[in-house]
């Protein structure tokens, strides 16, 4: 991905809203590139909810700074998932932003529920 100028606070470095709106897209690509369809869950009434985010900030992203985000997704209990997320600046690779992400999904009975695909994308 590319930062975008509207995408920049008054000092001129990424508005730190902005990471996580990086980090949305990037798990959210990460589903649809396993075949798991946000859309198709929402329409079997699941819903992915974040239940906690820690961000750690280490290096500001500037106006035209291209950057990665690389995932890792583990089970944390029956009904919860976490992410490893970290953002880097290419082409130097150095870590910018490091996240963990913890979520589930409402089911239709509006309880924390694992969707039986998000089971087979991790132990």
């Amino acid at each position: 991905m590319e930062v975008r100028d509207h995408e920049l606070d008054r000092f001129g470095v990424v508005n730190n809203a902005v990471y996580q709106n990086y980090l949305e897209h990037a798990r959210h690509a990460f589903l649809a590139s396993r075949g798991i369809s946000l859309t198709h869950l929402l329409e079997e009434k699941f819903r992915p909810v974040i239940t906690r985010i820690d961000l750690e900030y280490l290096l500001p992203l500037q106006s035209g700074d291209s950057f990665s985000v690389q995932l890792w997704l583990t089970r944390l209990t029956r009904v919860k998932f976490q992410f490893f997320q970290q953002i880097q600046k290419i082409p130097s690779m150095q870590s910018t932003t490091r996240a963990h992400v913890i979520g589930t999904f409402l089911g239709p009975n509006d309880r924390p529920v694992m969707p039986e695909n998000m089971k087979t994308l991790h132990p």
